[in-house]
C-alpha cells in the first residue's frame, strides 16, 4: 500500500471520532506505542521555546529538547512555524522552506514514519 493510500485510509478511520485535544492525544500515544518507527511532528517556534500546543506534548512525551527547533529528536520531527519570543506565525515564503526541509529530513531517515497532525493550525494560526 502506498504511503498516499495509507494516510487517506487513516484520515477516513478517523472521521465521526471524538477530536478533543485529549482524544487526540489518547490516540497519538496509542500509535507511538504501537508503531516504534512513527515520529510525532511538532510545529515549534525558532527559538525552541516549546511551552504550548504541539511542542510542549512532544517536549513532555517525545523527547523534544528546549533550545531546538528543527530536525529530529527523540521520537519527534520538528517544524518551525513560529518566530521566536515575541512570538509570531512564520512567514508564508520561510513555512514553505521549512516544510521542505522537513521532507529532506524524511528522506534521508527512510525507516521513519512521520505522525503528521496539522502543524502551523494551532497557536500558528494558519489557515488552509
Amino acid at each position: 500500500m502506498s504511503r498516499y493510500r495509507a494516510a487517506k485510509a487513516m484520515i477516513d478511520a478517523l472521521k465521526g471520532l471524538n477530536m478533543s485535544i485529549p482524544a487526540q492525544r489518547a490516540r497519538i500515544h496509542a500509535a507511538m506505542e504501537y508503531e516504534p518507527r512513527l515520529l510525532y511532528t511538532a510545529g515549534t517556534n525558532v527559538g525552541g521555546v516549546h511551552g504550548k500546543g504541539g511542542a510542549e506534548f512532544a517536549r513532555s512525551f517525545f523527547g523534544l529538547p528546549l533550545k531546538e527547533s528543527e530536525g529530529i529528536f527523540g521520537r519527534t520531527i520538528a517544524v518551525p512555524t513560529r518566530t521566536a519570543p515575541p512570538i509570531s506565525t512564520l512567514p508564508a515564503e520561510q513555512l514553505k522552506q521549512n516544510l521542505i526541509n522537513f521532507r529532506n529530513t524524511l528522506q534521508q531517515n527512510p525507516d521513519a514514519i512521520a505522525l503528521l497532525p496539522p502543524i502551523g493550525m494551532g497557536y500558528a494560526g494558519v489557515v488552509p
